[in-house]
């Protein structure tokens, strides 16, 4: 069709961005789910405050005892990429209640109590994550309001199977296979499915829309619990190490899962697209010659020979971060999207947008934190212009110089990473310190302290 020669005619002379289209359902007359605003816990109630493109104003929290921990948390917008800023965040506390074993009781090898001498006791829960909202913020919105409340229940629905023993750790009543980290995984991941589903269900009764990547950290007890899906990121600081906890989930990453469901499913590419990724494109002029290809459920490459049905579009074009998902959108998993489209066409792609979320754990029992280990999330608008070491260097000197008794001082981090990816306004527009562009995009970020995980603050019985 002549739209899809257009793309390809785009696609051979370099450019692999074709603008998101979407199925023009009649939202017109719907409500929002939710009034646009910006994070409750920066109390500001004026939204328009921080919303001048040319100005870029860093917001922070104005009461530092509105984020758990006296966290640090900063925005700021974008330089006119989208009327508003796209990204959304929600921090909180709650308690989950788990058994805990008493003096007299005991565990078996198993993990089954060997008897019922157990009571409960609340744990609390620390949750705080970031939204980045692409074509609308609708999404993120939705996921920034209700993400939270799908986690309680999720979570509420395995804690007959958690047992919390007596030194803080988390364990199950059931056997060795099952832990209770797989459990706790679990109840995130069916949280950001549950979720996705709500918004595929509300999209007729409720405008909401685009679609959201979403990063969610979640302290419980000694072990924090990274959620990802999309390509927002999140890092540990902890004695001077540096430990990725997230990977962006963008086409190229994740090239064997999709090119694997496009295999077991090839009604979904509607003849359009192809299968297989060979190391270049290829033409009708390349039929009958070998050229290097990873077929779908293969890591590996080989030579195939090129034939008709290859030269149709690539599932997934271009590398890394310029990846694209058929031509259209650069993430392979976010929430939202349900009407999203492949550009000139009724080809939806949310089949393979999942909301899944890939998480990450890691436990600090016995470990000896300080003030200034810290964990850094932020959306892509950060990362885009920043390497894990930039961020680790900016934060570091913020706290060298601000006391551990300064209860700004993780205000100061955040607002200092946002302040070097935003840039300074130039001539040449939005540069950096060394002169290089600055991110465009909406910012957000977190510097969020670790040494109250040793304290095991919250927990109450």
């Amino acid at each position: 069709m002549l739209s899809r020669l257009r793309t390809t005619f785009k696609s051979r002379k370099g450019s692999t961005i074709v603008r998101p289209d979407y199925d023009k359902l009649n939202t017109s007359n719907l409500p929002d789910k939710f009034v646009y605003s910006r994070p409750s816990f920066l109390n500001i109630d004026d939204d328009s405050l921080g919303s001048d493109h040319s100005v870029r104003a860093i917001l922070t929290p104005l009461d530092l005892t509105a984020l758990p921990w006296s966290s640090g948390y900063a925005e700021c917008v974008n330089g006119g990429k989208s009327r508003y800023n796209e990204d959304q965040a929600a921090a909180s506390q709650f308690y989950l209640t788990c058994r805990q074993q008493t003096p007299n009781g005991s565990v078996t090898n198993n993990n089954r109590p060997k008897s019922p001498s157990s009571q409960y006791s609340e744990v609390m829960v620390t949750y705080m994550g970031i939204f980045d909202g692409h074509a609308g913020t609708g999404a993120a919105l939705t996921a920034s309001h209700l993400l939270e409340t799908h986690l309680q229940e999720k979570l509420t629905e395995v804690r007959e199977s958690l047992l919390e023993l007596g030194d803080g750790e988390i364990v199950t009543s059931l056997y060795p296979a099952i832990t209770a980290d797989s459990l706790i995984i679990g109840a995130m991941e069916a949280a950001f499915c549950s979720l996705d589903e709500q918004m595929a269900r509300e999209r007729t009764t409720y405008a909401i829309r685009g679609g959201c990547t979403s990063l969610v950290a979640m302290f419980l007890l000694d072990t924090l619990y990274v959620a990802n899906a999309g390509d927002c990121r999140a890092i540990l600081h902890v004695n001077d190490d540096i430990i990725p906890m997230s990977r962006e989930l963008c086409p190229g990453a994740e090239m064997l899962r999709l090119q694997t469901m496009a295999f077991s499913n090839p009604s979904l590419l509607h003849n359009e697209f192809s299968n297989r990724a060979f190391s270049r494109r290829v033409w009708k002029e390349d039929l009958g010659k070998k050229v290097l290809c990873r077929e779908p459920m293969s890591q590996g490459w080989v030579y195939r020979e090129v034939t008709s049905d290859d030269i149709r579009s690539p599932l997934i074009r271009g590398e890394g971060k310029k990846s694209r998902l058929m031509d259209t959108i650069g993430v392979s998993r976010c929430l939202g999207d349900h009407d999203l489209l492949v550009f000139g066409t009724d080809i939806r792609i949310k089949p393979f947008l999942i909301p899944n979320p890939e998480v990450k754990t890691f436990n600090f029992n016995k470990m000896s934190l300080t003030e200034d280990d810290v964990l850094i999330m932020g959306s892509d608008g950060l990362w885009d212009v920043m390497s894990n070491e930039d961020a680790v260097r900016i934060v570091k000197a913020v706290l060298q110089k601000h006391t551990a008794q300064d209860p700004l001082r993780y205000t100061i981090a955040a607002k200092a990473l946002v302040a070097h990816s935003r840039g300074m306004v130039t001539e040449k527009g939005w540069r950096m310190d060394d002169d290089e562009d600055a991110s465009f995009d909406d910012i957000t970020a977190f510097v969020i302290p670790l040494h109250h995980t040793v304290k095991k603050i919250g927990t109450r019985l």
